[in-house]
């Protein structure tokens, strides 16, 4: 499995499926059932589901929060 380790200020400003399944290290199908959540935010663009940077790591804080 490839391993991303960078600053968050490096990674693309838009994620797509596919950067969010590296970073979290979950499978392609896990990855889009996140993206198809009702409290993810996701975007669609034609047939691309993405979601903005800032708005991943905030969801993902929250979760964090949630489950501690």
């Amino acid at each position: 499995m490839e391993c991303i380790q960078r600053n968050v200020s490096e990674l693309p400003l838009i994620l797509s499926v596919k950067d969010v399944r590296k970073l979290l290290g979950i499978a392609s199908n896990t990855a889009y059932a996140l993206f198809s959540r009702s409290d993810f935010p996701a975007i669609k663009i034609g047939r691309r589901k993405l979601v903005a940077r800032d708005d991943f790591f905030e969801w993902l804080s929250r979760q964090t929060n949630i489950s501690a």
